[in-house]
């Protein structure tokens, strides 16, 4: 009799000892899938951030009040200054800004993401970023030359100026998006 209870008991602890391994490994995973979706979707809202900022940047309209208040916010005497290469610097900087912002969110995600999942999570943006640099480089030539020599610049023009869901810019803009979002697709289910 004394055999038979030790035995039963061994067998409930066994039993027991397996139910915990197993509800431990399901609870693993779920956390690691609930960790994963989560660290998906703050990066992918970090790039769309970004990808809207962008098109603000790019804005082809500059309004008198948005550039008396960007000399503001830069410090700059705003009665005398419309059109001129000041102004047209300040409304930049102050755009920029979203930008810097939104990247600086991103750069978070992204040292977590490459923790969570490898390099992978870094290169996939890799064209984002170019696209980034690439208006950031242009924004900087249209400043210091645009002015002085208008109409030379229809290159830096087309990159600066948004010109519709047809433009080389947004459709290269759209296809790097498009890449991280397909990295990402398996982590958001």
């Amino acid at each position: 009799m004394t055999i038979i209870t030790d035995s039963i008991m061994a067998l409930a602890a066994l039993t027991g000892a397996v139910v915990a391994v197993i509800g431990l490994t399901a609870w693993k995973k779920q956390l690691k899938g609930k960790t994963d979706y989560e660290l998906a979707r703050r990066y992918l809202r970090s790039v769309y951030k970004i990808r809207d900022a962008l098109k603000y940047v790019r804005n082809p309209f500059i309004s008198h009040t948005e550039m008396m208040l960007a000399l503001k916010e830069e410090g700059k005497d705003s009665s005398s200054a419309i059109n001129n290469k000041d102004s047209i610097r300040a409304v930049y900087v102050v755009r920029w800004k979203k930008v810097t912002e939104a990247n600086s969110d991103l750069d978070v995600e992204l040292k977590e993401a490459e923790v969570s999942w490898g390099k992978g999570a870094v290169e996939v943006q890799k064209d984002f970023q170019d696209c980034i640099k690439k208006l950031l480089i242009s924004l900087r030539i249209f400043i210091e030359q645009r002015v002085t020599e208008p109409g030379k610049m229809e290159e830096i023009d087309n990159i600066i100026y948004d010109g519709g869901d047809g433009d080389e810019f947004n459709q290269a803009v759209q296809l790097a998006t498009k890449k991280i979002e397909e990295y990402l697709k398996p982590h958001l289910r």
